[in-house]
């Protein structure tokens, strides 16, 4: 048996521990993912679980695999809550403003559309202000500040100390403040 057959013959195997396993708990899984992303659609992370439970090599030999398929969907809850938190901070960040609540609607569509001419004038001067960073400020401060990254992370990205990665970030805040503050 080659072993294009042999991997094929593993995955096949797998597939049918996950099929097992999906009919064995599929409707704890997706209560434990309601209760815990209320609104948001706990059919595609159940499904993203399951795919990342077939591509682990051991399943077949896992003792408790429920456990292990929960502890996915676990780790799947919190990269979907960091991705929201990075979004949040690059709106922040960009002066984009976050949805707010209906009721704090403008009462007229002028000055909601003045608004966001202003929010897009301020978001063209960020993106150019950024554009213009010496090349290894602007990664560590987009790495930063969109991606969520600790400096440590940065400077293995960027292979340098992270002492280095502090000054490449200070110095970008020092010519972003410089270029994007009002002139008196």
């Amino acid at each position: 048996m080659d072993s294009y057959a042999a991997s094929s013959a593993a995955s096949s195997t797998r597939w049918a521990r996950v099929a097992q396993l999906r009919g064995d708990v599929h409707a704890d899984l997706l209560r434990y993912l309601v209760t815990r992303m209320p609104g948001q659609d706990a059919d595609d992370v159940a499904q993203e679980c399951y795919l990342r439970i077939h591509r682990c090599e051991q399943l077949l030999t896992l003792e408790n695999p429920k456990a292990f398929l929960f502890r996915i969907a676990t780790n799947l809850l919190t990269d979907r809550a960091r991705q929201r938190s990075r979004h949040t901070r690059c709106q922040q960040l960009m002066g984009i403003p976050i949805g707010g609540d209906a009721s704090e609607e403008a009462p007229s569509a002028q000055p909601a559309l003045e608004d966001s001419i202003v929010a897009a004038e301020e978001l063209q001067k960020v993106v150019e202000a950024i554009e213009v960073l010496p090349p290894k400020c602007r990664q560590a401060f987009l790495m930063q500040r969109l991606e969520g990254l600790s400096h440590e992370h940065i400077a293995r990205v960027l292979h340098v100390s992270k002492s280095m990665v502090e000054k490449y970030i200070a110095k970008s805040l020092c010519m972003l403040h410089a270029v994007l503050s009002p002139s008196p």
